[in-house]
């Protein structure tokens, strides 16, 4: 083998992105495809090996000199999505041990650096996952929560609109929901919505998903669409509280990832949400890497590589917050 080199990988529902990184945590490349979540992509399994590829190629380097990969995958849920998950990254070509977990560990880690804290996780899908002060694992999940993400967002306003709730304030939200389903009035917007059932599931979610930033770029200025971001942020801040009651201490930190949970109407809610909670203090900090460097953090970590600021601080210089 002729350098230490690892793949770190993070399957989104929406995006998989791939880096290269070396064992001093210099990125060498990266590369993004579609998304890794089989439940919501029907070409997951291309995607992740292409990318694969690309990223090889982007850094320049051979299969052989790759010494690990760590794959965080959305819906990589059960024992039995390990089938699924190791098949999408066996490539014949890279024979180096891999690893596949569910995103949101890799996303904890890109978080932390290994520190205590709880993520609360909005994008294409939803996750609520902490390592508590005394080293446990948990995720809403164990509790039966589901906080929603993007298409949820939606999913509640479309709800919400179709009850007949809006007021003459919502008009420009209105228009901006007609627009993006190609509905020229209610009428038809009803008529869209309710023909759903006829079309592949995927297809919906993925129109939903994309609505999510119309019912965000409203909050302020419709009814309708802050009080759907406001029950989106009570959903992540009933889930952070239920897993930060699991810390022995009073002080718990928090990083919200995701194009969701990231956006200015949710990240100032959740904030206002959690400040009213009593008997722990939440403080909200930045990620210090996106998942994608929780996956690198993990490879290097696999090789017995020490992670310390200063391969932190490469990896920041490389890899954007998104």
């Amino acid at each position: 083998m002729n350098s230490q080199y690892v793949i770190g990988l993070d399957g989104g529902g929406t995006t998989t992105r791939a880096l290269v990184a070396d064992s001093s945590g210099n990125v060498l490349g990266y590369a993004e495809a579609g998304g890794a979540n089989p439940s919501h992509n029907a070409n997951a399994e291309q995607s992740i090996q292409a990318v694969i590829r690309s990223v090889l190629v982007a850094a320049g380097c051979q299969p052989d000199q790759i010494a690990g990969l760590v794959a965080g995958l959305a819906g990589l849920d059960d024992p039995a999505d390990m089938e699924w998950a190791n098949r999408f990254i066996a490539l014949p070509e890279l024979i180096c041990p891999r690893t596949a977990i569910n995103d949101t560990a890799i996303a904890h880690t890109g978080a932390f650096g290994g520190a205590p804290g709880v993520i609360a996780i909005a994008g294409t899908g939803s996750a609520i996952y902490a390592v508590t002060d005394s080293g446990q694992p948990i995720h809403n999940d164990d509790a039966n929560h589901y906080a929603g993400g993007a298409r949820h967002l939606a999913f509640d306003a479309m709800h919400h609109l179709l009850a007949g709730e809006a007021t003459p304030t919502d008009a420009g939200f209105i228009a901006a929901v007609q627009a993006h389903w190609g509905a020229a009035s209610m009428t038809k917007l009803q008529t869209i919505v309710f023909g759903q059932r006829q079309r592949d599931y995927r297809d919906v979610k993925r129109e939903y998903g994309a609505m999510a930033i119309l019912v965000t770029s409203a909050a302020d200025s419709s009814p309708l669409a802050g009080a759907a971001c406001d029950r989106a942020a009570y959903g992540l801040t009933t889930g952070i509280r239920i897993l930060g009651n699991c810390f022995n201490g009073p002080h718990v930190s928090i990083a919200l990832i995701g194009a969701l949970a990231r956006s200015v109407p949710i990240q100032a809610r959740v904030a206002i949400q959690l400040a009213r909670t009593q008997g722990k203090h939440y403080q909200l900090h930045d990620p210090l890497l996106p998942p994608v460097g929780g996956a690198i953090i993990q490879a290097l970590q696999q090789l017995g590589v020490p992670i310390n600021s200063q391969v932190i601080d490469r990896l920041q210089a490389s890899i954007p917050i998104s």
